[in-house]
């Protein structure tokens, strides 16, 4: 009786601490938070590297943040907050030119997947001309985008209004809100 008592407090107290033997063949992970934009397609290959546990095979741990735009993601790295983001690769160019010491180490596209979404009397990128053009964030992808659109079509930054919404869906309800007349929205991944 006293040996079977003896058994059983020997394996409360293993469990009780974490059960070490269990944990010893674990490898631990680094643990990374990154933040990211868009809630949109872009960011497809980012949740299906966590959810394929591809980071882990490698080491990390990854906690994807959602953050309003690309210009927010830099400045959170440059605080300090995180190490790493899954940002547009304009920002982090635009953020180098003015002085910051951020890297751009890889592009998971080669291409913006922004397109211009207006409301249904604009029937050319020329019709843009004198309209209120929305935006995620200055400096963003979306911006970056609209700056190509516009170039495009001939009409000069200057001849349009940018107005920032903060977001792909905000930019989206400022588009169906009468707000601006033309947003750039990434491909949706829903």
């Amino acid at each position: 009786m006293a040996r079977t008592w003896i058994r059983l407090s020997l394996i409360a107290v293993i469990f009780a601490l974490g059960c070490p033997l269990a944990r010893a063949g674990q490898k631990e992970f680094q643990k990374l938070t990154v933040g990211y934009t868009p809630i949109a397609g872009a960011a497809l290959p980012l949740f299906i590297a966590v959810e394929e546990r591809i980071f882990q095979k490698y080491g990390y741990e990854i906690f994807p943040v959602f953050m309003g735009g690309s210009p927010l993601i830099n400045s959170a790295i440059l605080a300090g907050e995180f190490p790493i983001g899954y940002t547009g690769g304009g920002a982090v160019i635009a953020s180098h030119l003015s002085g910051s010491d951020l890297i751009a180490i890889a592009s998971p596209l080669p291409v913006l997947t922004i397109d211009g979404w207006s409301r249904p009397e604009i029937r050319s990128i020329a019709d843009v001309r004198g309209k209120r053009v929305g935006v995620t964030r200055f400096g963003a992808s979306s911006y970056f985008s609209a700056l190509s659109m516009l170039e495009a079509g001939g009409v000069k930054p200057n001849e349009v209004t940018f107005i920032q919404n903060g977001g792909v869906g905000e930019s989206f309800a400022a588009l169906q809100g009468g707000r601006v007349d033309v947003c750039m929205i990434g491909y949706r991944s829903d």
